[in-house]
């Protein structure tokens, strides 16, 4: 049983988020757990890391591309934990997918940072929260 909801950031999953994306999300789980899956796949951050963040910080909402991916994967990574008990799921997450052109332009280098910080954030959060990290 596949659900794909396009265009979904993960900054749109964080709690207390007003949008609609996320009530779009919320459907295709309960559509999916009345259907009787047990497990889901979300691949979310590739638009954030080709256009929110960098935006994020150049509007001055984060100091440093550091902070903004740590809050957007904060709020990533609660949200997946609250979706996994609230629709009594296992959740796969996989990472957001680096560029693909060769381009070694100074934006595909920064992209491709950018998708590396994000990755790196989400494995080291993902495997704290299950007890394969930090304590």
């Amino acid at each position: 049983l596949a659900h794909l909801a396009t265009g979904v950031k993960a900054w749109h999953l964080r709690p207390g988020s007003t949008s609609p994306m996320l009530e779009q999300v919320h459907r295709h789980l309960a559509t999916a757990k009345t259907a009787g899956a047990r497990s889901v796949i979300f691949s979310a951050g590739e638009i954030d890391c080709r256009l929110g963040l960098l935006q994020a910080v150049e509007k001055g909402k984060y100091d440093s591309l550091e902070a903004a991916v740590e809050a957007t994967i904060q709020g990533y990574v609660e949200a997946l934990r609250g979706f996994a008990m609230q629709y009594d799921v296992r959740i796969g997450v996989l990472p957001a997918v680096p560029p693909v052109s060769p381009s070694r332009s100074a934006d595909s280098r920064l992209r491709r940072r950018i998708v590396m910080l994000f990755n790196t954030e989400l494995k080291a959060k993902l495997a704290y929260g299950s007890g394969g990290g930090g304590g």
